[in-house]
């Protein structure tokens, strides 16, 4: 807060305080020209986490600087409710700043891994956002379409072609 009062100006990010991690918007207030005082809003991590999880249809979780895959059930405080296979999918000993977006395949199923990095009042970075999908429902869903795709081009090719000949008579 001395930072607003100070600067006068917009200032948003995240901050790992006493109580935790919180992401924080503080907008100064101005009457006829003259600061007045600071108006704050502020979102938990864990909100944002379930936002984006339920919105997308996708798992997440939240992972602190320096913190190591291997110590992972002391470093997440914030993930989405379905999680169950994160700590799997990516190398143990990965730090938060190894890890990239990527594909991962693991018992014959395809695994798309999303990281965003994220940062505090003073654009330093603090952690990573780390969201993943199972790809292989979609990829199934996608093999089924094409195939019922193809038998409906063939069925409609073949009764173009029987309705040509009839119409026509003209064998093909």
């Amino acid at each position: 807060l001395r930072t607003i009062h100070k600067e006068q100006k917009e200032i948003f990010g995240f901050e790992l305080g006493i109580h935790g991690l919180s992401y924080r918007v503080l907008i100064p207030l101005f009457h006829k020209n003259i600061y007045i005082g600071a108006l704050e809003f502020g979102v938990s991590p864990q909100k944002i986490v379930d936002i984006v999880s339920y919105i997308l249809d996708i798992d997440g979780t939240l992972l602190l600087k320096g913190e190591s895959l291997e110590k992972i059930s002391n470093v997440i405080q914030y993930e989405s409710a379905k999680i169950k296979h994160l700590p799997d999918l990516l190398p143990k000993d990965k730090k938060y700043d190894e890890i990239m977006n990527q594909d991962v395949y693991k018992n014959d199923k395809l695994y798309t891994i999303y990281s965003f990095n994220i940062t505090g009042y003073d654009k330093s970075n603090i952690g990573k956002f780390i969201f993943f999908s199972d790809l292989s429902k979609d990829y199934q869903n996608y093999l089924s379409y094409s195939k019922k795709m193809i038998f409906y081009f063939l069925l409609s090719l073949i009764i173009t072609m029987v309705i040509v000949n009839y119409t026509f008579n003209i064998f093909i």
